[in-house]
């Protein structure tokens, strides 16, 4: 049976007649498209693309549906506009319905690009107006450029922007972000259901403000947001209401995501993301202010992110670039495609990447997980000059709180030392235990070496 999707009036006439001449099964004048299920199956196919893959599938498409490439780019831009991923209901033109989101898209450079110099000048770009550390300016320029390839990723990590306190840059970042990368969609706010449509619907680069204010407790976004991370597991599903009932459809999530807050992020978006942080300017230190009716200074610099994207996408998803020892598992995930790029591009950037990938590393060195294997390191370090293997616990955190540099001696939220009860609440999740332990003539509660060895492999190694 064919399929209705109800057109509002205004996307109907002319588009609708321009279906007809190519296509059979529109009754008389209705304000809907019909299609057979292998009709649909085609439309949908394309519809879960990105405009890259969208661009070098619709011919053939367009051959086996019987029809013009213009009618058929004219059909999915209805759809797109009206109906979402999945066909639901919507109240088009209603009063209190808001404003229909425009996506124009950009126009390529006409002329090929050198991807040296465009990174050059995205990083200048950046360092004009935000006050940065070294290795951001690199990875927000690699991140843009990837925003224009993603067709050619399988991982796309999120760039979270965090800030001790506010006015030190987030905002100024976004907005300038907004004119560089590929299909923008900013908010500073948005629920779960109309993520995960805006991204089956448009496949846009979001750019999220303000996450510590309505993120927070909110488990079903947070679960979007680290499914759009990966394609292998990006698809949630949902019930969603059609014509002829209730039915359950996935929505492919997959899409390149941008995120700012002040403070820390939750521990899972953190681990999928690049993790970029910006503090206050000093009175000494000096950027440009950006001019927010000046944007379209920078439309050039998205012109030639599109055209190089158009020019390498195929290289890029066949790239498999030699990531640095010093990244765990999940950090080598995040920028495997950021230094794709590098590595394509050439001249000096494949270094700074590299550098840039283990300075951000570093710095962002902070969470739970990782404070738990720094922790795992200095407890080596603290057992390797203890022959016996047994150390007390005092004796442990007496030589932790020692340590210059690290955050034992000034830990948690009320910046005091850590405590033993700290100490094994770390552990705890490791499989070790604190115990009652022999040394000599003196026993106390403590740690083995031997109880450890399997958290040192695992996690040290």
């Amino acid at each position: 049976m064919a399929e209705r999707i109800d057109l509002p009036p205004e996307l109907a006439g002319e588009r609708e007649a321009l279906w007809r001449q190519h296509r059979e099964g529109l009754k008389g004048n209705s304000t809907c498209y019909e299609f057979t299920a292998e009709d649909r199956k085609e439309i949908d196919r394309l519809r879960a693309m990105s405009p890259l893959e969208c661009d070098r599938e619709i011919g053939g498409a367009a051959d086996r549906l019987g029809v013009t490439v213009g009618t058929l780019r004219m059909v999915l831009r209805d759809l797109r506009r009206n109906n979402g991923a999945g066909g639901e209901k919507q109240a088009a033109g209603k009063p209190g319905a808001g404003q229909m989101l425009k996506f124009p898209e950009i126009e390529p450079w006409p002329d090929p690009v050198d991807g040296t110099l465009l990174l050059d000048e995205i990083a200048t770009t950046v360092q004009r107006f935000i006050v940065t550390r070294d290795g951001v300016p690199e990875a927000v320029a690699l991140w843009v450029l990837h925003t224009h390839a993603i067709a050619a990723a399988f991982i796309t990590p999120r760039l979270a922007i965090t800030s001790p306190e506010r006015r030190c840059g987030k905002t100024t970042l976004l907005i300038l972000l907004g004119t560089l990368v590929a299909r923008v969609l900013s908010t500073a706010n948005i629920k779960a259901a109309a993520l995960f449509r805006a991204i089956a619907m448009w496949r846009p680069t979001l750019l999220i403000d303000e996450a510590d204010t309505f993120l927070v407790g909110d488990e079903e976004l947070r679960g979007i947001v680290n499914a759009g991370h990966c394609r292998a597991n990006s698809t949630v599903v949902r019930t969603v209401e059609l014509a002829e009932g209730y039915d359950v459809r996935g929505f492919d999530v997959f899409a390149a995501l941008a995120i700012a807050a002040i403070g820390k992020l939750q521990a899972t978006i953190e681990d999928r993301s690049i993790k970029v942080a910006l503090y206050r300017r000093r009175p000494d230190e000096h950027v440009e202010r950006l001019r927010l009716d000046r944007l379209d200074e920078f439309a050039p610099l998205s012109r030639r992110c599109a055209r190089w994207a158009i020019d390498h996408v195929r290289q890029l998803s066949e790239a498999d670039p030699a990531m640095p020892s010093e990244l765990h598992d999940r950090a080598t995930d995040n920028w495997r495609a950021l230094l794709a790029i590098a590595d394509l591009v050439g001249g000096d950037w494949p270094q700074r990447a590299r550098d840039a990938a283990k300075r951000l590393l570093a710095d962002g060195f902070d969470d739970i997980e990782s404070r738990r294997e720094m922790l795992l390191a200095d407890l080596k370090a603290v057992f390797d000059c203890e022959p016996s293997g047994v150390l007390f616990t005092d004796e442990i955190l007496s030589k932790l709180h020692a340590m210059e540099e690290r955050p034992w001696s000034e830990y948690g939220k009320r910046a005091k030392p850590l405590a033993s009860q700290q100490l094994a609440a770390l552990l705890r999740p490791l499989g070790v235990r604190p115990g009652s332990v022999r040394r000599g003539e003196k026993t106390n509660k403590g740690y083995r070496c031997e109880d450890l060895g399997d958290s040192f492999a695992r996690y040290l190694g």
